[in-house]
């Protein structure tokens, strides 16, 4: 007769086969990327931090890669010392710069590396990434802000004489409005598959305007010998009309 293992212990052991897989799993989940393997650390320094904390999300090009490790204030007190910590299986290339960004209407903030190329040489751990001040978004509570001030500028007599004539603008007028939209949507979507033509076209542009600025005394020059050439005719144009009216018929 064969000895069976207890309940229990059989009861035991699968739950040490599946923890071994499930706990590992979960603090993957919960550290996020820079949770196993290898880290870099990096450093930013920064006029203001907009209220970054400890724990604050970072991302590329939208996706999560690591979170803020520490935020502190320069020794001198005249910038913010930020230490990031990213997955080093995503290559960050130098020529990147950080923002700190909105991750939602809720305020919560996010710090979004964005490179500039995506060729190398990349970041090492410790090296530092730029953050210009003029890089960074406006912030909610800044443009929350500016809203106000805007609408109080405006007054609420002002606001409901706006209200009524959108009203009176838009009633009844539904299948105008949708037409609108869709004209617009359909504006978008040909201008987006032109985009090549478009940019070609204002590429050339922008050479005939660098060009003209190269030459703008002969550019000038020729416009004041043009409105010369004009202002006489306007000057002899009895003559003009005179000849115009004595010629012989052809």
């Amino acid at each position: 007769m064969k000895l069976r293992p207890p309940t229990g212990m059989l009861q035991f052991i699968i739950f040490l086969a599946i923890s071994a897989f499930v706990i590992p799993y979960g603090i993957n989940f919960i550290a996020g990327p820079e949770g196993f393997g290898e880290k870099v650390n990096l450093h930013a320094t920064m006029t203001d931090a907009f209220g970054l904390t400890a724990g604050t999300g970072v991302t590329l090009r939208g996706v999560h890669i690591g979170t803020v490790q520490s935020v502190a204030l320069s020794p001198d007190g005249e910038a913010a010392e930020i230490d990031l910590v990213v997955s080093a299986d995503t290559p960050i290339p130098v020529a990147s710069y950080m923002q700190v960004t909105m991750a939602s209407m809720a305020g919560i903030q996010s710090v979004d590396i964005i490179p500039s190329t995506d060729q190398g040489p990349y970041l090492q751990s410790g090296d530092t990434i730029s953050a210009p001040a003029d890089k960074q978004p406006k912030q909610m509570d800044a443009i929350i802000a500016d809203a106000t001030n805007v609408l109080d500028s405006i007054g609420s007599g002002h606001l409901n004489v706006i209200g009524n004539e959108l009203y009176d603008a838009f009633s009844g007028r539904d299948r105008s409005l949708s037409e609108l939209v869709a004209n617009g949507t359909a504006l978008a979507s040909l201008v987006n598959r032109n985009a090549p033509i478009l940019r070609g076209l204002l590429d050339d542009w922008l050479d005939v305007l660098g060009a003209m600025s190269d030459n703008t005394a002969a550019f000038e020059s020729g416009m004041r010998s043009t409105a010369s050439f004009t202002d006489q005719l306007d000057a002899n144009q009895p003559v003009f009309v005179y000849l115009l009216d004595h010629s012989p018929k052809a």
